[in-house]
């Protein structure tokens, strides 16, 4: 499933083919302590960005953090609500890491 090359050149299409492919596996999803801080404040639920992992978009460019990780917007609606889940990805990283919800 993982192409050849480093993250940083994989097309949105291969990034969302790749997030909805790996957060089927709910041991892949990492929520750091800001993203369910963010959460609680919002009123959104783990189903909620499980949802959007596995059936968003990504909509704006991904852009690269000052730590060299990928971070990626996902959007999606439902439950009537636009949930918008930020996730970081890297290559030595298998994981998802959920950095925040809006």
């Amino acid at each position: 499933m993982v192409p050849d090359r480093s993250i940083l050149h994989w097309s949105i299409p291969q990034l969302q083919k790749h997030i909805r492919h790996e957060s089927q596996d709910t041991g892949k999803i990492i929520f750091t302590n800001h993203a369910l801080t963010q959460m609680k404040k919002r009123h959104i639920t783990q189903g909620l960005v499980l949802e959007t992992l596995r059936h968003g978009k990504i909509i704006l460019s991904p852009e690269v953090d000052y730590g060299g990780d990928l971070k990626c917007r996902m959007e999606y609606l439902v439950a009537g609500l636009n949930i918008r889940v930020v996730i970081a990805l890297c290559d030595d990283n298998p994981n998802l890491v959920v950095v925040t919800a809006i």
